[in-house]
């Protein structure tokens, strides 16, 4: 009997032992507390298109009693590339998580000139101007913009011919676009007064009213008009077109009711190249 209870009570000591044994490895059992990104990967910029790269990352894991160590077989969301702006990436590891972001870029796929400029005729030694130009940046997300900052390439005016000029940015370069370049002088207009109606006057003058009995008169005229396409001649007065198609434009005093200062343009044409000049006159009393 004595034997019997002996062996009973150790049992219950056994099983009292494995329990406290059982408590305290349980309490002393580490927990996955968080992950954390201490070194981000090399690269943390993309093109669109492009895949995550994770090479160069470090993850840590921390527990529950303050230790940390590096991990892997974590898993990543993955990168949507097919936009462009900041995106998060985040990291997943035994229920834990942590991001960080990288960027996706858009790649300058091409540049060209959708507005010329509005100056495409020089004369020898002209700088170019490119005032009017717009030069249109295209990129691979499908999207545009206007852009400064461009170089010119290859403008030379030294000689006179049809010059290409080819604007880059970026390592992009336009198709060529064509300006001329021409001896300066080539067109001229000269105006001439009348001799016999004002024979005191010498210049761009001529009088409201007759003198002498005579009407005020005065010729532009274009200089070696034959080097020029006549049917494409025009003439403008204080930027009003006239009906006046010939190489000469008569001044007279009767068509003009004020005095003060006027101006002359006319347009040209040579090889279908236009040349435009002004002159100035002046209508006293």
């Amino acid at each position: 009997m004595k034997i019997k209870v002996l062996k009973f009570i150790m049992i219950i000591i056994i099983i009292i032992i494995n329990g406290i044994l059982s408590t305290t490895c349980a309490d002393n059992e580490l927990i996955l507390t968080s992950i954390t990104v201490i070194t981000l990967p090399n690269k943390t910029t993309y093109a669109i298109g492009e895949e995550f790269n994770p090479e160069g990352m470090v993850v840590i894991a921390e527990y529950s009693d303050g230790s940390v160590e590096p991990i892997a077989g974590y898993s990543t969301s993955g990168l949507d590339a097919s936009t462009t702006g900041n995106k998060i990436i985040t990291i997943i590891y035994k229920g834990k998580s942590t991001f960080f972001m990288v960027t996706v870029y858009k790649t300058l796929e091409s540049i060209e000139v959708t507005t010329l400029p509005t100056r495409l005729v020089y004369a020898i030694g002209d700088d170019f101007n490119p005032a009017g130009m717009i030069v249109t940046a295209n990129y691979d997300d499908g999207s545009q913009c206007q852009i400064a900052g461009y170089i010119v390439n290859d403008f030379k005016s030294d000689t006179v011919g049809i010059k290409s000029i080819i604007i880059s940015f970026e390592g992009k370069c336009t198709i060529p676009f064509a300006v001329i370049i021409q001896q300066p002088g080539i067109f001229s207009i000269t105006f001439a007064q009348i001799a016999d109606a004002a024979p005191q006057i010498e210049g761009p003058i001529i009088y409201l009213l007759e003198r002498e009995g005579k009407q005020s008169t005065a010729v532009v005229s274009v200089q070696n008009p034959e080097q020029y396409d006549l049917a494409s001649i025009k003439w403008y007065i204080n930027n009003n077109e006239t009906i006046c198609n010939s190489v000469t434009l008569d001044l007279n005093s009767n068509d003009y009711n004020r005095v003060g200062e006027y101006f002359i343009m006319v347009e040209v044409k040579k090889d279908g190249i236009p040349y435009n000049k002004t002159v100035t006159f002046t209508v006293v009393p």
